[in-house]
């Protein structure tokens, strides 16, 4: 059985209002007029400051969830994040951050649906985490339970008609709650993750349970049992077939955080892993620079530490890919890397550009803008992309 006085240990928040108390806020918060976009950019700025300062990390973001969403409205916040997210002070703590505004979004309305329906994909998708997570508390339920075996299918049917990447980063996100309802029980959580209908979405879920099993921000501070610093392929070297693209794609994560992100030691564990799925593991290196830096540049170079030409092309391709995903004007910031990168690899990354652009959701206008900005012999496969 879930319990949920654990859970609430392991992301060391203090939850200080009751959840009616909660929803009682809600209802009382006055109607008033548009916040200044800069008060609350200072606001998120400093709050992120004084939380990375403080002793206890995580339940000074649960607070400074709690007072932001008293004082501004979620497109306001969201905004302000999407604006300010280049900047490094922001950077550091607005996945965490996100998380938490997930989590008081939800207490709320109560209405899990709603709060997905609101959501925004800022900051590799953390509010969609926080939001599932409570819910998933909310539950105290465990892994076997009919009740949750039925929803999980659904809960992220609210947005599956929206754009697609936030389809794809709520199935993710959802990979993270479910760790969180299993208390890092992650052959349990990949079995829930089986009853999504179709390989594809089993894949974005599975993405998100081993994403909190190797570096997830909210795991921080209580370390999986299945991670072992002396064996770092494991636990991918004890799991079923269909697990394993995903599971050593991930594991690259932990290989960057036990090397200390040196990346030439992280590529060595890469070529470790079996052939079939070493791909994955240095697609993951390129994904792990968008949270290394800023500077595509520095992307692009990292990427050529890489000991392999297809090595060093998935990284890239990698890095695209998580810029698209992190950043609201990802598309930019894909080309912006593309440009930079070696010339074997400029071309992969571009043919990862055009086909992102299938799930982007934009205009013509818009596609066939972006596709003027690419060399000319890749252009007639850019401006032939057509939305999924």
């Amino acid at each position: 059985m879930f319990r949920k006085p654990t859970f609430l240990v392991r992301i060391g928040a203090l939850i200080v209002l009751a959840a009616a108390a909660v929803g009682a806020l809600w209802l009382l918060r006055p109607a008033w007029p548009p916040a200044d976009p800069e008060a609350v950019m200072q606001f998120i700025t400093d709050g992120i400051k004084n939380c990375q300062a403080a002793q206890k990390l995580l339940p000074c973001y649960r607070a400074m969830a709690e007072d932001m969403l008293r004082q501004y409205a979620l497109p306001e916040i969201f905004a302000a994040v999407e604006r300010g997210e280049r900047s490094p002070d922001i950077l550091a703590g607005c996945h965490s951050l996100m998380h938490f505004t997930g989590q008081v979004a939800f207490l709320r309305s109560r209405n899990v649906s709603q709060s997905l329906s609101e959501g925004n994909p800022v900051c590799f998708a953390g509010y969609y985490h926080g939001v599932l997570e409570e819910y998933l508390t909310e539950k105290s339920a465990d892994a076997e339970d009919p009740e949750v075996r039925a929803e999980v299918p659904n809960l992220c049917e609210p947005v599956k008609t929206q754009a697609r990447k936030k389809y794809n980063e709520c199935l993710h996100g959802l990979g993270h709650a479910l760790m969180f309802l299993t208390e890092d029980g992650l052959p349990d959580s990949l079995a829930l993750c089986d009853l999504l209908p179709t390989a594809d979405e089993q894949g974005w879920c599975y993405s998100g349970v081993f994403m909190e099993n190797s570096t997830s921000a909210t795991n921080r501070d209580h370390p999986s049992p299945y991670l072992r610093p002396d064996e770092p392929l494991y636990p991918c070297t004890i799991l079923n077939e269909r697990y394993l693209p995903m599971c050593y794609t991930l594991q690259s994560f932990y290989f960057a955080e036990i090397e200390k992100y040196d990346w030439g030691k992280t590529a060595a564990w890469c070529m470790k892993v079996p052939e079939r799925h070493r791909w994955g593991c240095f697609h993951a290196i390129g994904q792990t620079q968008v949270g290394f830096t800023q500077d595509e540049t520095v992307m692009a170079e990292n990427c050529a530490l890489m000991p392999t030409d297809d090595g060093r092309t998935m990284c890239v391709r990698g890095a695209a890919g998580a810029l698209f995903e992190r950043y609201n004007n990802g598309l930019d910031r894909m080309l912006a890397l593309c440009a930079v990168a070696g010339p074997r690899d400029a071309g992969a990354c571009y043919r990862t550009f055009t086909d992102t652009l299938r799930m982007a959701g934009v205009s013509e206008a818009d596609r066939q803008a972006l596709c003027a900005r690419i060399p000319d012999d890749l252009r007639p496969r850019c401006l032939d992309a057509k939305n999924d």
